[in-house]
């Protein structure tokens, strides 16, 4: 017995203890649905588009996408991957809905000589994407491609997968409609990743508000323009509002960056933007064009074909967490009468990306939180000492060590967790104890 509390103490000790560490769980295979070599292809056309949705096992970044899909020699015409949200039990048909998308070369589509091959996977990598997956949530990964003739084709078999459905549709203004086929992918979820989560939000409302002697705000506008003329009727100045949910932020999550992602497509010159930030409530009301704020960017100049992402002080964005429903934007151009206008959420162009809010952020808190209950103590290294060596081992242990301490602000107040160390300290004085203990009582 006493040989199995050393090596716990062994390995607190051994891996540094105090120190961060950097020892987390890698990606692993989430949700799957291998079609074997007994199966069906189904060809990737310009009139022949494929879906397959998917249910989330384990909460984590959505790090990489698998395929199954090759191609006869000869082909030519790239492929297009996307993922989804369902909408309604479907995939969104709007390419402003997508949450990635990427180019599959030709080139990197695996040859086969006949379509029963053994079926090849093809990775995605789309950890940048920051994609925070949870259980039981289900997306759809959709394929496309420019060519015809020699096809490539996605490998399927019907009724396959029992955690998602495949669907099918051949023109991209219609929406999909659901096939017996399943076809053949694999995820990989990254339970403790490296990059930041990336919160993506449509603004809840967006305005145009007119300055002056009669101040006024315009509702349902298609399109918002940033600037204009001060004083001028036909074309007064414009200065666009918008507010963001914060809702979904998880708890206890921590604001590592912040940008605006604006669709600009019409612009005279190129003037300057001030961004200011304020607490919202998700309202529109012209009080909302004067109330104090605090200042998130100065871009440069700025026209049609600049990018849309425009960072912002992330630490405003961190500072209304628990404290606003809303966060607030104003956008004035800084160099009347020059303007530039980007696409609005009432827009029913289905390519234009909507004014959207992307908040980046990282949840440490929930390493070594093995008993879920959103506190990273001692309690967590009894769950991990009993699981250990099958369920857990030291890079689990590691990950404790680094999280020891933490807390999501949800948990309650009255669970004040002592200093780390003298815990820590504390429990390794208790185990090594309790194993020269139980050793002296056997050998009286």
């Amino acid at each position: 017995m006493i040989r199995g509390f050393a090596l716990v103490c062994c390995l607190l000790f051994g891996l540094g203890w105090g120190a961060t560490s950097s020892l987390l769980a890698a990606p692993a295979l989430d949700a799957s649905n291998n079609v074997g070599g007994n199966s069906a292809a189904l060809s990737l056309r310009p009139s022949n588009f494929w879906a397959q949705s998917f249910t989330v096992a384990t909460d984590g970044l959505l790090s990489q996408i698998d395929v199954q899909l090759g191609k006869f020699a000869g082909a030519a015409g790239d492929v297009t991957l996307e993922l989804r949200p369902l909408v309604g039990g479907l995939p969104a048909i709007d390419d402003k809905s997508r949450l990635f998308n990427t180019v599959i070369s030709i080139n990197d589509v695996p040859v086969i000589n006949l379509l029963a091959d053994p079926p090849p996977f093809v990775s995605v990598d789309l950890s940048s994407a920051g994609i925070h997956a949870k259980s039981g949530e289900q997306y759809a990964i959709s394929m496309r491609r420019s060519g015809g003739d020699p096809v490539a084709a996605w490998r399927s078999k019907p009724n396959s997968y029992p955690g998602g459905t495949g669907f099918f549709r051949n023109l991209l203004n219609i929406p999909w409609s659901a096939s017996v086929e399943e076809l053949g992918f694999q995820t990989w979820i990254d339970p403790t990743p490296s990059t930041p989560y990336k919160y993506r939000v449509d603004a809840t409302y967006d305005v145009q508000y007119r300055p002056g002697a009669v101040s006024s705000m315009i509702e349902g506008e298609t399109a918002l323009v940033i600037g204009g003329f001060p004083g001028d009727l036909s074309f007064p100045e414009q200065r666009p509002i918008m507010e963001f949910s914060l809702a979904g932020l998880p708890a206890g999550a921590v604001v590592q960056g912040a940008y605006l992602d604006l669709d600009f497509y019409v612009s005279s010159g190129a003037p300057r933007i001030e961004i200011v930030g304020f607490a919202g409530d998700g309202i529109p009301s012209l009080p909302d064009g004067t109330t104090p704020g605090t200042l998130l960017a100065v871009t440069g100049p700025t026209s049609a074909s600049s990018s849309g992402q425009l960072p912002l002080n992330h630490s405003f964005i961190a500072s209304l967490v628990g404290q606003a429903t809303h966060a607030g934007v104003r956008l004035r151009s800084l160099d009347l009468p020059q303007y530039v206008g980007f696409t609005a959420s009432d827009s029913t162009f289905s390519t234009s990306i909507p004014p959207r809010l992307v908040v980046e952020y990282t949840l440490p808190g929930l390493q070594g939180d093995f008993d879920d209950d959103e506190i990273v103590d001692g309690a967590d290294f009894l769950v991990w000492q009993r699981g250990y060596p099958g369920t857990y081992g030291t890079e689990e242990l590691a990950a404790w060590q680094a999280g020891f301490g933490s807390a999501f602000p949800s948990a309650s107040a009255a669970a004040a967790v002592p200093e780390p160390m003298a815990e820590s300290a504390g429990l390794i004085a208790v185990i090594c104890a309790a194993g020269t203990l139980r050793s002296s009582l056997r050998a009286r």
